[in-house]
């Protein structure tokens, strides 16, 4: 917290790199994080740059590296297998937004789809575009944490309500958009494959 702007978004980018390999988790937890440390805005401006930077990382080393390992674990799995096919076609880009939107593992979802022929500027496109609903939903989560911290020590139960109707909003939000994309991925995938 005590960090300046560069330092911390340098810390952001190197956690969000780490995350981004398939062995990692804490995307929402970064995404959360920097709402609460740098307000909205700002917050959300680290998270994008610093996803991209990590994405692309990790895009490029499991391309390298991972090859292998990442081949082996989607043929185990018939819903990784689908999206890779589907990846190959003309709705790869809408497929790539549209698995961002679902709680597949954020690293899972980046070794599937660096093992895809998708261009990387099509990858990185599709996926700044797809994670910027739940980046936008986490930040301003996260700016609440930070002003609702602020309420609560001042306010006493009217902050606490405030609170709680922010939290129940954004969480209706966050399941509302999860199934659309659920919804709108299983029909992409159905249409591609039929």
């Amino acid at each position: 917290e005590n960090l300046d702007s560069m330092s911390g978004c340098l810390i952001f980018i190197l956690g969000f790199t780490l995350v981004s390999f398939p062995w990692s988790w804490g995307y929402t937890v970064l995404t959360l994080a920097a709402g609460y440390l740098y307000g909205f805005l700002k917050g959300l401006l680290v998270v994008v740059f610093s996803v991209l930077v990590g994405t692309l990382v990790a895009h490029f080393t499991s391309r390298q590296c991972l090859l292998g390992c990442v081949n082996a674990k989607v043929q185990g799995s018939s819903l990784l297998r689908a999206i890779t096919r589907v990846l190959e076609g003309s709705g790869g880009m809408k497929v790539v937004a549209l698995a961002r939107l679902t709680p597949i593992p954020f690293g899972l979802q980046n070794a599937v789809f660096a093992v895809s022929p998708m261009r990387t500027s099509q990858y990185l496109t599709a996926s700044t575009f797809g994670l910027l609903p739940t980046q936008i939903l986490n930040s301003y989560i996260g700016t609440t944490l930070r002003t609702m911290e602020d309420a609560l020590t001042h306010k006493g139960s009217e902050g606490y309500a405030a609170f709680a109707v922010q939290v129940c909003i954004s969480i209706a939000l966050t399941r509302y958009v999860v199934h659309r994309a659920r919804s709108e991925l299983k029909t992409t995938l159905q249409m591609y494959e039929g």
